[in-house]
């Protein structure tokens, strides 16, 4: 990734998961978090990248 990357993903990264480190995750790209603090999975993320895996 380069560095004009990784300053344009700071901020979402930093408000999605207080994370504010050069190392980013991608587990919000699994499940997210809504305003009451429940978890909802999305499913059809996971699904996809277990299909691509297989596909690699």
């Amino acid at each position: 990734m380069t560095a004009e990357k990784v300053e344009i993903m700071r901020k979402p990264i930093f408000d999605n998961s207080g994370n504010d480190s050069d190392v980013s995750f991608v587990g919000g790209l699994y499940w997210s978090i809504d305003a009451n603090g429940v978890t909802h999975y999305n499913i059809r993320d996971c699904i996809g990248t277990i299909g691509l895996s297989f596909l690699m």
